[in-house]
């Protein structure tokens, strides 16, 4: 079962608050606006309008707060089974995220380091978990359970990604097909196990 939306606004919410974390005296912008009006128009059902909101934040922003404008543009083309247009968005929204983990890092130094950590590790976690949720939807399960073991290489208590993983490996009718090899069934119940432990923390 794919499950976006609700992750995808935390993500949103992380991002742009991180986003204006690290920069003092900066005001309300128009991406901002528009990122708010998108998400209120994606709650009612307005796609479309979403969508174009959210099109217009970032080409608004920059930074963290240009990545937020894409993984709020992904979510919504999820929403309307765009599997293509929600990786590429997804693609660039980790593309900034990672061109500024640098400069999050540096405008934190005086923090303690496992903020720092959170503040990076979270938004990253995220998106690979929704980037691999299009994938799998669109029927790439290697490619999703590679996301899903970047997220949690990102955060290794990500119960959700865990979930995630565990699905898509569960529905490899490679794995089912070659089960009498024993170290490919020792490590299939390992992710089976991961699954079910992952959807009970997630609730």
């Amino acid at each position: 079962m794919l499950r976006p939306p609700f992750f995808g606004h935390l993500l949103g919410i992380l991002l742009v608050a991180v986003s204006f974390q690290f920069a003092p005296g900066q005001t309300m912008s128009h991406a901002e606006e528009y990122n708010s009006r998108g998400l209120s128009r994606q709650r009612q059902g307005d796609i479309d309008g979403a969508i174009d909101d959210f099109t217009k934040a970032i080409e608004r922003s920059s930074g963290m707060a240009q990545a937020a404008g894409y993984n709020h543009r992904a979510n919504a083309r999820m929403s309307k089974s765009d599997w293509d247009g929600a990786i590429a968005d997804y693609n660039k929204s980790l593309e900034l995220l990672l061109d500024n983990k640098t400069g999050v890092q540096e405008a934190s130094k005086e923090r303690e380091p496992a903020h720092t950590r959170a503040v990076i590790a979270a938004p990253l976690a995220f998106t690979y978990n929704n980037r691999g949720n299009a994938r799998r939807a669109k029927g790439e399960v290697d490619g999703a359970i590679a996301d899903y073991t970047r997220a949690l290489e990102t955060n290794p208590r990500y119960a959700e990604a865990y979930y995630n993983r565990g699905i898509a490996l569960q529905s490899q009718n490679a794995l089912h097909q070659r089960l009498f090899d024993p170290g490919l069934k020792s490590k299939y119940k390992m992710f089976i196990k991961q699954a079910k432990e992952g959807k009970s923390k997630s609730r």
